[in-house]
């Protein structure tokens, strides 16, 4: 034998010695290991079985859902099965086993049953990973979804509207369709119809009819959906509104007839934008119907059918009415029904809505009150004065009641509260709704109220008032009825009133609102010539600087309301010679003027319950003069007058703000007094009339911003060279009350800030230090005290600016309780430059809730979260909400923060800031990076390459907020 084959030989055995080796070893194994092996099995079925009953209750959900799964879906689904009941018995049998009385060989041979058992589903698992993603395929789209309405046939006008809107649909050269009309006149209901009488046609000649609502403010990426939805196709991944519509507009035209109904549009739409087919002279493709208020509208989107739905006449509105109310009990309740359906002014909206309410009442006091509440002029007749959706002020609503004489009030009830119980119940019947994002103080009209109220208008012989009017800029024509009561044309263009129309002559005119007309400065001198009667006069926000004289004749003037707009052009409004012979005034705002003395004879105005002197300059106010305005319920004399007399000086020159104390039924006040004395007076007079004030603007030595904002605040602004435990009790007392605290330019102890601040805090909303003189730290607790009160649970603003010794703003070294900061919203610091760090971690981490945090101008800030010793986590998810953030950390370990609402980012003068940390996934809906310098920018450490690469892509650069340039960018990655 040759050495080679001796070799060879030698390796052969060598192989087969070891692989036989292996084998008993691995039999060996299957004893030795016997316990493992089974926990591994029982783990890894545990496992199994569980992944099994997530996809069959993900398919059971999807077909409740009217989805199927994929195929393949299906398979991996039948070989679990078939496995599960191949093995069925060996799997009971090791589910069951004492692993404790096992013999060998048992062992051994259920050792073994069970890896082979856990290789194959391992095996099966591996596919499930892959068959979780398609899990779902979603069946064809409808050619037609049936939508839900209460269509009443036999109504004549709308079936003569419906059979034109269909002839139009059939006429192969009209492409676009408009139906036009008031809110609430049945538009929507009458295409719902169409729609769904396509549904149930069997010669349907289009693929799909698509029915969606535009709205007052369109949302084009959520109509894109819809549409796109609707035909099978997906936009995920797709942000660009233009990319969108080039997809829609290509998938739509692979059709060959759609029908799109676009609802509730309020302006002219470009059908470009959302990727709807036009027709081009070829393609006809894509027909579309739109309903709007307007007809204007139908015009300006070329629709060459226009179909007005009006009214519905009085058979019709009886008849509609009858369907949704039901039969009633006798022929009395029948002619109430009758009554309270003419109240309705054939309107559908307003007839469903009341007839709905009414349904089944038996008993004749219940439709007898109603229709009595129906016919009170009240908020109905006001209603029609506003313009279309428009957001009304409470206070305004209040002073226009009380001109009208229906806002009236008790001894313990004021104006505003008995307007607030009248809207609370005109809610409840949803006449009156509120307004997003506002606060009780503003609502808004339903439209069934002000479409009633201007159809009753319209259709009555004896006009009651006169409105409706958009983009003014003259005296609108018309309207020269003797029996007009009413004229609102707010919120309009017009400069001058000069010749109005000369059959009209205003003689039961009640109320005339010009108010919002920002460019009127003329008002002819006769205008007012036989307006007698006149009990309402809105001028608000006007840029009107004298009044005509035949202003002298309104001598019923209860409320009267001038802010003039022009800011270095106070109004020429004489005391003596337009307001002192207004013997019935309840409401007097006039704003941006200028009287020079405020006599005694002013306190003949006894009726006043309103006074607003913002910015109209008063250099003198006589004592006993606002002292008898018993009936005074608010005061504004923010920007007016000053000089008020700590002291209790009746024979003085000027009036003592201890005065106000006796008007017992005042419950807003705002005013600034200009004396540094005042803040440390301890006057106990002052307590009782402060404490009673339920909202207040009051400044000591400083001006507020914002005057003429009217919104009910609780406001305090301070200042003073000494901020400390000896200020006044008074003061304190307002603490407490208040919602909003401005410091500005005081010297602030530590112990005040913690002591007085932080224990008469639980209400603020709003916090801000200027030019104060503080310790170096702003907010600190000591590591002994206890902290059982929740700290600033309200507070939704903190302003802080230049504070130039500050330089923490929090040292909180103990347990924060559950609550504390929970409603922050918004952080603004600037030009703090010894501010070296903001939170520290357990202040950040009750930050749920941030949205804005502005830090500009913060030369040695270094650190924005500090984390403490006993901080190990590797995830930072707080600040969810964030919209604009400056942000950077002390930690050297990776740290990615989500932020995932953060839509401004910008970082300005704050050299030393070198982190921020985002990652890939952070800010996603972020679409700028501002930042003053492109060097400091180029040494910004990243969490990883992805987050340096995309926030290059992103990053503008400008030492002044607002203009913005981008350039290549060389980055640095983080090492951790």
């Amino acid at each position: 034998m040759d050495p080679a084959t001796g070799v060879a030989i030698g390796s052969t055995v060598l192989e087969l010695e070891k692989r036989a080796q292996n084998t008993i070893i691995r039999h060996v194994k299957y004893i030795t290991d016997f316990k493992n092996n089974m926990i591994d099995f029982l783990e890894k079925l545990e496992l199994f079985e569980a992944r099994i009953n997530d996809i069959q209750e993900m398919v059971y959900a999807y077909r409740r859902n009217l989805q199927e799964p994929r195929n393949e879906v299906k398979v991996f689904l039948k070989r679990c099965t078939e496995f599960k009941e191949k093995y069925a018995g060996d799997l009971e049998n090791l589910k069951g086993l004492n692993l404790e009385s096992m013999k060998y060989f048992s062992r051994y041979k259920l050792s073994k049953k069970a890896i082979n058992l856990e290789k194959r589903m391992t095996k099966l698992m591996l596919n499930m990973r892959i068959s979780i993603e398609f899990a779902a395929l979603n069946p064809p789209p409808e050619a037609v979804v049936k939508i839900n309405n209460k269509y009443v046939e036999g109504l004549n006008s709308v079936e003569k509207n419906k059979a034109d809107i269909i002839s139009a649909i059939k006429d192969v050269n009209t492409v676009v369709i408009g139906l036009y009309g008031m809110g609430g006149i049945g538009k929507t209901t009458l295409i719902q119809q169409i729609n769904n009488e396509f549904k149930n046609d069997p010669h349907i000649r289009f693929t799909y009819v698509i029915m969606v609502t535009v709205s007052y403010s369109p949302n084009i990426k959520k109509l894109q959906d819809q549409i796109g939805e609707r035909v099978g196709l997906n936009f995920q991944g797709i942000e660009s509104e233009t990319v969108r519509a080039r997809r829609l507009l290509e998938r739509l035209e692979k059709e060959k007839s759609i029908m799109i109904i676009l609802d509730d549009v309020w302006n002219a739409l470009d059908l470009n934008t959302i990727g709807i087919p036009r027709d081009n002279g070829e393609n006809k493709c894509c027909k579309i119907i739109l309903t709007t208020r307007y007809e204007d509208v139908c015009t300006q989107m070329n629709a060459s059918t226009k179909i007005l739905m009006a009214c519905l006449n009085r058979n019709e509105a009886w008849n509609l009415f009858k369907s949704y109310s039901g039969v009633f009990e006798s022929d009395s309740t029948r002619k109430i029904a009758e009554d309270v359906c003419k109240e309705c002014a054939g309107l559908p909206l307003a007839i469903s809505v009341v007839a709905s309410t009414l349904r089944h009442k038996k008993r004749e006091t219940v439709w007898s009150n109603f229709l009595s509440k129906m016919k009170e002029s009240n908020f109905k007749e006001l209603g029609g004065l506003f313009p279309e959706d428009y957001e009304i002020y409470v206070n305004d609503l209040m002073c226009y009641g009380l001109g009208e004489g229906f806002v009236t009030c008790g001894e313990n009830v004021s104006s505003l509260d008995y307007t607030l119980i009248l809207i609370e119940e005109l809610k409840s019947r949803g006449l009156l709704l509120d307004v997003e994002g506002r606060d009780e103080m503003f609502v808004k009209m339903h439209d069934v109220v002000r479409h009633v109220a201007i159809s009753i208008a319209r259709n009555d012989e004896k006009l009651d008032f006169y409105s409706n009017f958009k983009d003014l800029t003259k005296w609108p024509e018309g309207g020269e009825s003797e029996t007009i009561k009413r004229i609102s044309l707010m919120e309009n263009s017009i400069r001058h009133i000069v010749d109005h129309n000369p059959k009209f002559h205003g003689k039961r005119m009640k109320s005339l609102l010009l108010n919002g007309n920002m460019s009127l400065e003329t008002i002819a001198d006769d205008f007012f010539e036989e307006m007698d009667d006149l009990h309402i006069l809105d001028m608000n926000n006007t840029g009107l600087i004298s009044l005509p004289t035949s202003f002298q004749k309104l001598m019923k003037l209860r409320v009267l309301m001038i802010y003039n707009l022009q800011a270095y052009l106070p109004a020429r409004i004489s005391l003596r010679d337009h307001l002192l012979s207004k013997k019935d005034l309840v409401v007097l705002i006039l704003g941006n003027s200028r009287i020079p003395e405020l006599t005694k004879e002013f306190g003949e105005l006894v009726h006043l319950k309103v006074l607003d002197f913002t910015d109209t300059i008063i250099d003198i106010i006589r004592p006993n003069v606002l002292s008898k305005l018993k009936k005074l319920e608010q005061l504004r004399m923010l920007g007016s007058f000053n000089q008020w007399n700590i002291e209790s000086n009746k024979d003085g020159n000027f009036v003592s703000f201890y005065e106000l104390g006796s008007l017992e039924r005042l419950y807003t006040l705002e005013v600034e007094v200009f004396d540094e004395k005042f803040a440390m007076s301890s006057k106990e007079e002052l307590l009782n009339f402060l404490s009673s004030l339920k909202f207040f603007r009051i400044s000591v030595n400083d001006i507020v911003p914002n005057r003429s904002y009217h919104e009910p605040d609780k406001r305090l602004l301070l200042r003073s060279n000494e901020v400390s435990e000896s200020v006044s009790n008074w003061i304190m007392v307002l603490m407490k009350k208040a919602e909003k605290l401005h410091l500005n330019g005081c010297n602030i102890s530590k112990q005040f800030l913690r002591d007085k601040i932080f224990g008469y805090s639980y209400n603020f909303k709003y916090l801000q230090l200027t030019r104060c003189k503080t310790s170096k730290v702003l907010i600190e607790f000591s590591e002994n005290k206890d902290c059982d009160a929740v700290i600033l649970p309200k507070l939704k603003n903190i302003i802080l600016d230049e504070l130039d010794e500050m330089e923490n703003i929090f040292i909180i070294p103990i347990e924060i309780p559950v609550g504390s900061f929970q409603s922050l919203k918004e952080i603004s610091i600037e030009n703090c430059q010894a501010l070296r760090s903001i939170f520290p971690w357990n202040v950040a981490v009750c930050l749920v809730h941030l949205e804005y945090l502005r830090v500009r101008n913060c030369s040695s800030l270094e650190y924005v979260i500090v984390m403490g010793k006993e901080d190990n986590s590797d995830y930072y998810n707080n600040g969810q909400n964030l919209k604009s953030l400056l942000w950077q950390q002390e930690s050297e370990k990776r740290m990615e923060m989500e932020l995932s609402s953060l839509m401004y980012l910008g970082v300005f003068n704050c050299p030393k800031l070198k982190r921020l940390f985002f990652g890939e996934k952070s800010a996603p809906e972020l679409p700028t990076f501002h930042c003053s310098s492109e060097e400091w920018f180029d040494e910004l450490q990243w969490e990883d390459e992805q987050a340096a690469s995309r926030f290059k892509s992103i990053v503008r650069f400008d030492a002044v907020e607002g203009r913005a340039s981008s350039r290549p960018l060389k980055t640095k990655r983080l090492n951790i």
